[in-house]
């Protein structure tokens, strides 16, 4: 009768080189996680952006009143019935129809009927842009992403 051994563990060299692996792809995904996560919070910054707009109409619908939605352009942010949405530091907001702004204020207003004064708005990071479009007479808002390089 033979008795024989059985290891059911690992080696130190299996250990080590799993180690190196993992350490390896801890180090290429690093870098792609740093150009992710910017564009990420623009994209999200954008879409809050565009859903509280679809909501301010629909309550400027349903309430039979004016909403009024103040964007400033310096400090990045939008306010809704003096409710203050800040975007993330790196996201840039800047207005497309100069002509629209006082003093880095555009001011857009969502009437009873549906309608609004028209907006057209940029929300840019370092390597992604959108261009937030509000027709004037559906209130309709419109999503598109652009160029960052383009001017």
């Amino acid at each position: 009768m033979s008795w024989r051994r059985h290891n059911s563990g690992f080696t130190l060299v299996e250990l080590l080189v799993v180690l190196a692996m993992i350490a390896l792809l801890v180090t290429l995904a690093r870098p792609m996680y740093g150009a992710v996560v910017p564009s990420a919070r623009v994209r999200a910054d954008v879409l809050e952006l565009a859903a509280s707009l679809r909501q301010s109409r629909n309550r400027a619908i349903s309430g039979g009143r004016t909403i009024t939605v103040l964007f400033d352009t310096e400090q990045s942010r939008y306010s809704i019935e003096s409710i203050v949405e800040e975007l993330s530091t790196r996201t840039e907001l800047k207005t497309i129809r100069p002509g629209d702004s006082e003093d880095g204020i555009l001011r857009l207003e969502f009437y009873p009927d549906g309608s609004s004064t028209g907006a057209s708005i940029e929300l840019s990071g370092a390597t992604i842009a959108f261009q937030l479009d509000v027709d004037w007479l559906t209130g309709r808002i419109r999503v598109a992403e652009r160029d960052p390089d383009a001017s």
